[in-house]
């Protein structure tokens, strides 16, 4: 290559470089300079999606506990509230909750049970039961499906029981009314589904990611 025409390309990528650097380092001063580079995201920590649906801690009794989609503690509760997507309840030793989604259907949480709201968009609600025993009732079309450790529970239709021993590594799983489909990775990362209705009961080992359905009349 021609010796100027090399050093025409390094001066010229040299001073692209020093265009770039002065352009960045004016742009703290004048915000305006980035605006139409960094455009303002629709994505919020704060608030949810203006599209999420909301529930309502309808009832309470004892200690129950919230906690908002920033906060860093939970905080006792003892009147009905709105919750939504990316909040927490928590009930204590003594305490119950029952909460209601219009369109998506309920959940009440027996003592010592803590659910997190991971979704409330019109296409999915999807809740992480990280601990206790609550019972999810399916009322519109809304798919409603629960995370219990490594386990995904899709509430068909009609009234799923649910316990969630974090500690046991092991979920329980019965159906009051209508069905629900289980789905879960084995430890060779095969994918399974197990469908359960009334009369049975499926025992979920988290650790050895297997289950067993069993009936219980």
């Amino acid at each position: 290559m021609n010796k100027n025409i090399l050093l025409f390309l390094i001066f010229f990528c040299l001073g692209l470089l020093m265009i770039i650097l002065g352009y960045f380092w004016i742009a703290p001063q004048n915000s305006q300079v980035l605006k139409p580079f960094f455009p303002k995201t629709l994505f919020s920590i704060k608030n949810p999606p203006d599209e999420s649906l909301k529930g309502e801690v309808a009832s309470l009794s004892g200690s129950v506990s919230w906690q908002g989609r920033t906060s860093d503690f939970a905080t006792l509760i003892n009147s009905p509230r709105q919750i939504e997507q990316g909040e927490e309840i928590n009930t204590n030793n003594n305490g119950s909750a029952f909460v209601v989604f219009p369109k998506i259907g309920s959940f009440s949480l027996s003592s010592n049970t803590q659910i997190s709201i991971i979704q409330t968009l019109p296409a999915d609600f999807v809740a992480n039961e990280i601990q206790g025993t609550a019972s999810f009732q399916k009322n519109g079309n809304i798919p409603l499906s629960v995370v219990a450790l490594d386990l995904l529970i899709n509430v068909e239709s009609g009234e799923t029981n649910i316990t969630v021993d974090k500690e046991g590594s092991r979920v329980d799983i019965t159906v009051s009314s209508g069905s629900a489909a289980l789905a879960f990775n084995d430890t060779n990362f095969n994918t399974n589904i197990v469908r359960i209705k009334k009369g049975y009961e499926y025992i979920f080992d988290d650790n050895t990611k297997t289950g067993k359905l069993t009936p219980i009349y």
